[in-house]
């Protein structure tokens, strides 16, 4: 038998973040595991209990639900998007995918519900009958099934689908933040900082747990925000350890999807702060080929890029500046990937001299701007891009006429050249490109 994964091994964590998904929504929620032929799952303790899988279970046994739970799993994290699927007694679970361990198919399960419309009862309808038919169910039982089935909320797919890209973020970093705990690094000082970043996030979710009741959907919705930005945290500083941030493994990866998935985990924070993200990315150019790239590594410098872009603007501006833009083409034999904000500037000699990039480096622009989040900082982004032979240049211009000051909106742009291939020299591959 397989030892377990870092996520079963912190089990009251993750149950904690599933429990405050349930709580704000009242949605049921579990977290399954699909690892070969083993199907593990963490489940909330909170949500509405449904009679109807109740009775299920006491049919088929919950082992039978379990393995359902695993082969759906295991389907959609081999599909090519998130969406609802049936369960083998006829309800239908909102499935989001979790990209964040490379061994194990993840997927969120939300809700117990049908389908709204004359369809969506025909299906369910059908499967209720193959069920009973299945273990040969007697009619006083059927009738309590079809009574129970009755009782099942009726949901549209996108509405579950919106719920779950609330909490997936948290998973993912959650699970990434894990992994390098379970990597043992030998270093006292870091090893503290990581049990302390996880007590924080478990705390939060107790802290909420506890108090719930008593408070408003928003106070809520503060306090889930900040069990992510605590999740957030403890990625970033087991990011920047020892041999993790040391060990580049590259592989063959679609840029384009490493970026959308960036701009997804800080979507609803943006939205939050009343500022949108917009994606520009070519696919005419150099379509379907991918670059090659130490995917985690990559991940986390784009991540970053696109957090500070959101972090740093600002919401007070006309609604037609307050987006952060995300551009990206083909330049020759390289991918070039423009993040342009309004917001908090950075000054030119912080520019030149290369300030910006030093470690722990706050620029003097942000002086009374409190901004929350870990973040790795511009030097992680430039080691990570110069790993993979590239370049990385930021500009930053007042919008505004007069004397530059803290709380004058500033046009930041970050452009970022990655080439499509390692190979050395060869071709020219490695020359540094201009700003243009």
């Amino acid at each position: 038998m397989r030892s377990p994964g870092v996520l079963e091994s912190h089990e009251p964590i993750v149950r904690a973040l599933l429990d405050s998904f349930s709580m704000s929504t009242g949605k049921r929620i579990s977290l399954v595991l699909r690892n070969g032929l083993e199907t593990t799952a963490i489940h909330s303790t909170l949500g509405e209990e449904r009679e109807y899988c109740d009775l299920v279970k006491e049919i088929a046994g919950e082992s039978e639900c379990l393995s359902n739970q695993g082969c759906r799993a295991a389907k959609l994290a081999s599909a090519t998007a998130s969406g609802v699927m049936q369960c083998h007694a006829g309800l239908y679970n909102a499935g989001l995918k979790v990209d964040a361990s490379p061994e194990t198919a993840m997927v969120l399960w939300f809700g117990e519900f049908v389908l709204e419309g004359s369809e969506g009862e025909a299906e369910a309808g059908a499967k209720l009958h193959s069920f009973c038919e299945k273990h040969d169910v007697d009619a006083a039982t059927r009738e309590r099934l079809e009574r129970a089935l009755r009782l099942v909320p009726r949901e549209t797919s996108e509405e579950m689908e919106r719920l779950g890209e609330t909490l997936a973020p948290a998973i993912e970093g959650l699970s990434k933040a894990l992994h390098v705990h379970a990597q043992r690094i030998q270093t006292a000082d870091v090893t503290h900082v990581l049990q302390i970043r996880l007590q924080a996030v478990l705390a939060l979710a107790e802290n909420l747990l506890n108090g719930y009741r008593h408070m408003t959907k928003h106070r809520i919705g503060v306090a889930l925000n900040e069990i992510l930005h605590a999740v957030v945290a403890t990625v970033t500083v087991g990011a920047l350890v020892g041999e993790y941030n040391r060990d580049y493994r590259f592989t063959y990866a679609e840029l384009r999807s490493l970026v959308r998935k960036a701009a997804r985990l800080y979507r609803a924070e943006a939205g939050r702060r009343g500022i949108r993200i917009k994606l520009h990315l070519d696919t005419r150019s150099r379509h379907g080929i991918p670059i090659e790239a130490s995917i985690r590594h990559m991940e986390m410098a784009l991540t970053n890029l696109v957090q500070n872009a959101v972090k740093y603007s600002f919401h007070t501006i006309p609604e037609s500046a307050r987006v952060v833009r995300i551009r990206g083409r083909s330049v020759g034999l390289r991918y070039r990937l423009e993040i342009e904000n309004y917001g908090v500037g950075i000054l030119p000699e912080e520019i030149a001299s290369g300030k910006v990039f030093e470690d722990g480096y706050q620029g003097e622009l942000t002086k009374g701007e409190y901004r929350t989040g870990a973040g790795l900082g511009l030097g992680f982004v430039k080691r990570v891009i110069e790993a993979h032979k590239g370049q990385i240049l930021i500009s930053s211009k007042p919008v505004a006429e007069g004397k530059v000051h803290p709380g004058m909106p500033h046009l930041t742009t970050v452009r970022v050249y990655i080439p499509y291939r390692q190979e050395g020299d060869r071709h020219g591959r490695n020359d540094r490109v201009d700003g243009g």
